[in-house]
C-alpha cells in the first residue's frame, strides 16, 4: 500500500485517495463524473504570555478553516482537482485557492500533473488542512509553520508514479518544476524596517524538486527523502528532508528531519517526532518539535532565544467517527522563533498554550 493510500485510510473518497490510487472507478467519457468533498477545522487557542500558533493571551477563536475539494473525471485518463478554502482571521473569512490541477494518467507508473499542484515534500504537504489525518489540531511549526520550508502548492508541472520492487518493496516518486509563493502561514517572518514582524518576500522561481518514498515490506512503514531548489530574488532557496512514517493498527508514528537555506547566511534546521495511540474512540498523542535558525550577517546581534524553537506537546482526542474528532492539547514552548510578544515588549522565552478544536471531513 502506498504512503498516500495509507494516510487517507478512513477518510474515504477524498481527493488524496482518488489521486493516489489512480481512481479505479472511472467515469465514462460521455458521462463525466464529479465529486465534492471537504474538510474543516474550528479551534480555540490560549497562551499564558506570547502569541503562538493558533493561540494568544486573550484566547483566539480566529483560526478556523473550511476547504472544498472538487474532483472530476471528464475522460478515462483525465482527472481535474481543485481545492478552494475559506480561512478565518481577525478580519473575517478570506478565500484562497490552494491548488487546481489536471492529471493525465498514462499508467500507475507515470502520471503528468499541470497547474497549481500540491507540493510533494515530506509527509504533510499534500494533506495540509485535513485534520482527520493527524493527531493534533496543528502541524509541527518547525517545518510546516512560518519557516519558509514548504508551501501548500506550486505552479508548474510534475511527474508522479509508483514502481513495484521485489520482496514486497515499492517506490513512489515525484519530480516537479515551476515556482512557489509561500502563503501567510508558511512564509518566514523577519523584523520590519519600522519594527514588528512581517513576511519575508518569498517567491521561489525556476524551481526543481523531487520526492522518493520507499514502501517497505513492513506493512504501514514508509521512509523517504525530498528536496527542492530555486531562485529567490538574487539568492538561492533550497530545502531537503528525510522522513519516516508508520501507520499500523492503533499506532501512528511520524518523524521528519529537514534543512532549509535561503541564501548564504540564512538557514534553519528542523526536526519533530510524533507518536499517537488509539484506545477505541480515544487517542493519546505526544510530539516534540524543534527548530534552530541562523543569525543573519548584516543584522545586529540578537538573543539566541529568537532563533530557537522547542515545542513539547501532549494531546487527548475523542473520535466520534473517522470523519469527526474533538482534540485537546497542551504545548510547552521554549524559544521565540515562532512565539512572539502580543505587543511591542520583548517576548518571554517560555510559552504555554492550550488548544481545543474540532476537525471533520466528508
Amino acid at each position: 500500500m502506498s504512503r498516500s493510500r495509507a494516510v487517507v485510510r478512513g477518510l474515504g473518497a477524498t481527493v488524496a485517495l482518488a489521486l493516489a490510487t489512480g481512481s479505479s472507478a472511472r467515469a465514462q467519457e460521455s458521462e463525466p463524473l464529479a465529486q465534492v468533498h471537504g474538510f474543516g477545522t474550528s479551534s480555540f487557542g490560549k497562551t499564558d504570555q506570547n502569541e503562538y500558533s493558533v493561540g494568544d493571551p486573550e484566547g483566539s477563536y480566529d483560526h478556523g478553516e473550511m476547504s472544498f475539494v472538487v474532483l472530476a473525471h471528464p475522460m478515462d485518463r483525465l482527472s481535474v482537482s481543485t481545492n478552494a478554502a475559506l480561512e478565518q482571521s481577525e478580519d473575517g473569512f478570506e478565500a484562497e485557492l490552494d491548488y487546481a490541477f489536471a492529471e493525465w494518467r498514462f499508467s500507475d507508473r507515470f502520471r503528468l500533473r499541470a497547474g497549481r499542484v500540491k507540493q510533494p515534500f515530506g509527509l504533510y504537504t499534500e494533506i495540509f488542512d485535513v485534520g482527520t489525518l493527524r493527531p493534533f489540531v496543528t502541524l509541527p511549526e518547525g517545518i510546516y509553520g512560518p519557516a519558509g520550508f514548504v508551501a501548500e502548492g506550486f505552479d508548474g508541472l510534475s511527474l508522479t508514479g509508483r514502481l513495484h520492487g521485489g520482496d514486497r518493496w515499492a517506490f513512489a516518486y515525484d519530480v516537479y518544476g515551476g515556482s512557489i509563493q509561500f502563503g501567510e502561514s508558511q512564509a518566514r517572518l523577519e523584523e520590519g524596517e519600522e519594527g514588528g514582524l512581517e513576511e519575508a518576500a518569498e517567491r521561489v522561481r525556476n524551481l526543481i524538486g523531487a520526492r522518493l518514498n520507499a514502501e517497505t515490506p513492513v506493512t504501514g512503514l514508509v521512509v523517504g527523502v525530498s528536496g527542492y531548489t530555486g531562485q529567490e530574488d538574487e539568492s538561492r532557496h533550497s530545502a531537503a528532508a528525510l522522513h519516516l512514517e508508520y501507520l499500523g493498527g492503533a499506532w501512528s508514528v511520524r518523524t521528519e528531519l529537514a534543512h532549509v537555506t535561503e541564501d548564504e547566511d540564512v538557514s534553519a534546521n528542523a526536526f519533530y517526532v510524533e507518536v499517537a495511540r488509539r484506545f477505541g474512540h480515544w487517542q493519546v498523542a505526544v510530539r516534540h518539535d524543534r527548530s534552530d535558525g541562523s543569525e543573519e550577517e548584516d543584522s545586529p546581534p540578537s538573543p539566541d532565544t529568537l532563533r530557537r524553537h522547542r515545542d513539547t506537546s501532549v494531546g487527548l482526542n475523542y473520535w466520534f467517527a473517522p470523519h469527526f474528532v474533538i482534540k485537546v492539547s497542551g504545548h510547552r514552548v521554549d524559544g521565540n522563533r515562532f512565539a512572539h510578544a502580543a505587543d511591542e515588549d520583548l517576548p518571554t522565552p517560555r510559552t504555554n498554550m492550550v488548544v481545543v478544536g474540532a476537525q471533520f471531513s466528508f
